[in-house]
């Protein structure tokens, strides 16, 4: 987007102050000593500054669980690093603990296979994080606010697994857009014959995939009609 937006893609009202520059994906995605190497061309987009601050806890759980899966590449290796400097600084020690407290080695009382351990997410977060991305990148390509209640799913494919065969079906041929794609890439498509179905996949630090799939604000399926007459804005 090279001209300013008129709208805080967050809450789709007027873009007035106070204004803060909202880092598309978050900047602690990248690792100071990534930024220092490859001095990557961040991508930010004007929001409300309350409308930014609203995401920061979500966005520090979502980098801490996520860290430990990003572990043996380049930068998710210097991210944990990042991570467990903090840490040794005495910098969201709390937050490292609870993170910790999520892997299991008998989940629910199971007992896994040999070298085997389970991981939970706070899954609420960990999807409003990945769909914020989404919105963001969304607004960057079409210059349109998508709205936080747009129906959407979420899906992430955990590092050695492969992904599922619709990705390879609807992205294969797609270009990928990530500014520094060690750290962040992403495709996207677009089906208008299905409804404006979208489908996105963005890449973390060549490990992780996360899938999310909606209808756009133009879909006139049943259900998107429905949610858009329940959150249409009270005639004045």
């Amino acid at each position: 987007m090279n001209v300013q937006p008129s709208l805080c893609y967050l809450c789709g009202k007027p873009l007035l102050p106070p204004i803060s520059n909202d880092h598309v994906p978050p900047k602690q995605f990248y690792a100071d000593s990534v930024r220092k190497t490859h001095s990557p061309n961040l991508r930010t987009i004007p929001v409300h500054a309350a409308c930014n601050q609203a995401y920061q806890s979500d966005e520090d759980y979502f980098v801490n669980t996520m860290a430990p899966f990003a572990q043996s590449s380049y930068a998710g290796n210097a991210l944990l690093k990042k991570v467990f400097a903090k840490y040794e600084e005495g910098i969201k020690r709390g937050l490292v603990h609870k993170v910790l407290q999520e892997f299991e080695h008998k989940p629910s009382g199971i007992t896994l296979p040999k070298n085997l351990i389970a991981k939970r997410f706070e899954g609420n977060r960990v999807h409003r994080v990945a769909w914020k991305i989404i919105r963001s990148l969304y607004f960057h390509h079409f210059n349109k606010v998508l709205p936080e209640w747009v129906l959407n799913d979420l899906e992430i494919v955990s590092p050695d697994c492969p992904p599922p065969k619709e990705f390879l079906i609807c992205l294969s041929d797609n270009p990928t857009y990530g500014q520094y794609p060690g750290v962040f890439d992403y495709k996207f498509a677009k089906f208008p014959e299905v409804h404006n179905f979208n489908y996105w996949a963005m890449l973390l630090w060549n490990r992780i995939i996360l899938i999310v799939k909606f209808h756009d604000l133009t879909c006139d399926c049943e259900q998107c009609t429905q949610l858009r007459k329940q959150h249409a804005p009270n005639p004045a």
